[in-house]
């Protein structure tokens, strides 16, 4: 029922029994479960502790409707952190050098990579992490 609006590396800690967990609520947003609001659209009205900030959260990993109207926020930003956080670990850096301005397609990870090593269904699962359009994005981890 959270949206974390910040996945990055520096988030997510590796137990030295292989779990990970992942750290750093402080700008997490309540997801709205209640299907009788307009906000169960996704969109999630109040951020943590009461601020009202535009484009909060660490630029590299933040979705491209992170940068402006807040009421586009919903669990798919997690899903673009995750998914460029997938792009750095299995390609060595990540999708886009901004995602900020006008659309633009997600490289394909196994060129990236130089061709070696990543099955294709996980090639199409990072490509649909990082989509522009959060329509595109799965809907959950």
């Amino acid at each position: 029922g959270l949206v974390h609006r910040d996945i990055k590396p520096e988030n997510v800690l590796l137990m030295l029994d292989g779990t990970l967990k992942l750290t750093d609520f402080g700008i997490v947003r309540r997801a709205w479960l209640s299907s009788a609001t307009p906000e169960s659209r996704g969109a999630l009205p109040q951020v943590a502790g009461g601020m009202t900030m535009v484009g909060i959260g660490t630029p590299d990993y933040m979705a491209p409707e992170q940068r402006g109207d807040q009421s586009e926020i919903d669990v798919r930003v997690d899903i673009f952190g995750f998914g460029v956080c997938l792009y750095e670990m299995l390609c060595g850096r990540r999708p886009y050098l901004t995602t900020a301005g006008s659309r633009q397609e997600a490289p394909e990870p196994a060129k990236m990579r130089g061709g070696k090593g990543l099955p294709e269904r996980l090639c199409r699962l990072m490509k649909r992490c990082v989509d522009w359009d959060r329509e595109r994005r799965p809907a959950g981890a």
